[in-house]
């Protein structure tokens, strides 16, 4: 093969034949820039119904939720067992109380079209939530875990000692 001969060899064997112009950088994996994460579950569209507005849950034929509604009210079962359900004030789920269960299935009912019959599951499923997020915060596989948990615990009980303060 001659030298002055135009060869396609280079481009079959994965040279750049455009080595000559600049590359381009990629940025995106600095170390020094944190990445931006998944944000909280705020289910704005159920949060924002208004009052009287209740949605839809369909069961299938083994009693799962499925459909819209169903992810809907999984979402929101999350959502409340995050937010409403102390894990500084209660060891485990079974020291919820009825008045605190009671007080989960009514603001469920108030957002979701079910019936008496679906309290126990639906209660349950709130209850397995609580517990999956408070593993989640507790779990010590790491001290920085256990770091972030001991701020999120000392910022709890010094707004709960506020109040009381009040």
């Amino acid at each position: 093969m001659d030298l002055g001969e135009n060869s396609d060899s280079d481009s079959d064997m994965g040279v750049d034949e455009t080595s000559d112009t600049r590359m381009e950088v990629n940025n995106t994996q600095d170390s020094s820039v944190e990445r931006t994460r998944r944000g909280a579950v705020q289910c704005k569209r159920i949060t924002k119904m208004r009052e009287g507005e209740l949605l839809n849950v369909q069961n299938n034929e083994d009693g799962q939720r499925i459909g819209e509604g169903g992810k809907d009210l999984a979402s929101y079962s999350g959502l409340l067992a995050e937010s409403r359900i102390s894990i500084v004030d209660y060891e485990n789920w079974h020291a919820v109380g009825d008045e605190v269960r009671d007080l989960l299935w009514d603001t469920i009912k108030a957002k979701f079209n079910l019936t008496e019959d679906e309290k126990k599951g639906v209660v349950s499923d709130i209850g397995e939530k609580w517990k999956e997020f408070k593993s989640r915060l507790t779990r010590s596989d790491g001290p920085k875990r256990k770091r972030v948990f001991v701020k999120v615990v000392e910022a709890l009980v010094d707004v709960e000692v506020i109040v009381l303060l009040k």
